[in-house]
């Protein structure tokens, strides 16, 4: 009842693959955007009856992404073998994989502190995992790999990620590859660099927002389960929480499982995003004219202007000058908090972090 289904972008991406327009499609958003909650709820079921569908975070086995990819494809030549028709390897290691997390809210940023580069042995069996299945499976196979960023994160991971481009391009005809990426950055180094080893592998879709047909849906769930909230009231806080389903999802779980007044589930959810993304660590570790730089590329204002040089040279110790504002948007880069497009420019990779400081610097938020 409470799935919103972005049916027209799945049968897109079926499209695509079914009539060859695209072997692997790369979807591109920030965290708590729905990209896990769409590849197994939207697209795997229209695509069972024609692909054997195989799942796999990245963020499963994090500083050894290879043993989390082998064991899934693994998972499904198991699940093939045994004439199981749903082959997405969802339900045996649904309580282990991100998707738990889309659905019960826990916190699972994962970074790898102790990155093992795959053996050669690994990576042979790899290699031979998934040429068993493409032999064992009567459909084309498509894989999904969820944060494909990660292989950007340590060096460690480079040759599994050479090791993935080569079965990629040795198996095109029998299988196509779906990824899915929260840092635009690190998809860039993935994607878009020259050297790269997925350089213009893949059809890019910035995951589009959802609009009124949401929230209308939103607003009808929340009606039928007894809470009447206007749409203009619901709307206003999808733009607080920087568009996310998920966080409307857990507004709407307050409102509804401990009884909260649909204002205090706003505060109350803004404090659990706040918790999950540390964003009291960011802005302690931000300088201040970070701050002020990412609050101008969070609000779209222009950079470089003189209102934003006078703003950093008021009340910073540095002068507000555009050097600075360059250094302060690198930082910014290197951090994660905010990432460069050539032609999207500036965008923001925090979201809800806009709003934190905001309540923050205005004395909302203590």
């Amino acid at each position: 009842m409470w799935n919103f289904k972005r049916a027209e972008l799945a049968l897109t991406v079926k499209k695509w693959f079914t009539e060859g327009l695209a072997t692997s499609v790369a979807i591109i958003a920030p965290r708590r955007k729905g990209k896990t909650h769409f590849l197994l709820q939207d697209l795997s079921p229209i695509l069972l009856a024609e692909y054997t569908v195989v799942y796999t975070s990245l963020w499963k086995n994090p500083n050894n992404p290879a043993e989390g990819i082998l064991l899934d494809v693994n998972t499904a030549i198991a699940n093939n073998k045994s004439s199981i028709r749903k082959l997405i390897t969802m339900a045996p290691n649904i309580s282990q994989l991100n998707i738990s997390n889309e659905l019960l809210g826990k916190a699972e940023i994962v970074l790898a502190n102790n990155p093992i580069p795959a053996s050669q042995s690994l990576i042979a069996e790899l290699d031979a995992s998934i040429k068993q299945l493409i032999t064992t499976s009567k459909k084309p196979v498509v894989l999904m790999i969820d944060e494909i960023q990660h292989l950007k994160s340590k060096p460690e991971f480079n040759d599994l990620t050479f090791t993935l481009r080569t079965l990629f391009d040795e198996s095109k005809n029998k299988v196509k590859s779906l990824f899915t990426g929260s840092s635009r950055t690190n998809m860039h180094l993935l994607l878009n660099e020259q050297q790269a080893p997925f350089y213009q592998f893949a059809q890019v879709i910035d995951f589009p927002d959802l609009g009124d047909e949401y929230l209308a849906h939103l607003q009808k769930n929340l009606s039928d389960s007894g809470e009447l909230v206007a749409l203009p009231k619901l709307r206003a806080a999808y733009i607080e929480f920087d568009k996310s389903p998920f966080w409307m999802q857990k507004l709407a779980t307050s409102m509804i499982m401990d009884n909260m007044p649909f204002d205090d589930c706003i505060e109350y959810t803004q404090r659990l995003i706040a918790i999950e993304l540390n964003f009291s660590g960011i802005y302690q570790a931000m300088k201040p004219q970070d701050r002020i730089v990412f609050m101008a590329v969070a609000n779209k204002e222009q950079l470089y202007s003189d209102k934003l040089r006078s703003e950093i040279e008021r009340k910073c110790k540095v002068k507000g000058n555009n050097p600075n504002i360059q250094t302060a948007l690198d930082r910014l880069v290197g951090d994660g908090i905010i990432s460069k497009h050539l032609r999207a420019g500036y965008q923001i990779e925090k979201p809800g972090l806009r709003a934190y400081i905001d309540n923050l610097e205005t004395g909302i938020t203590s």
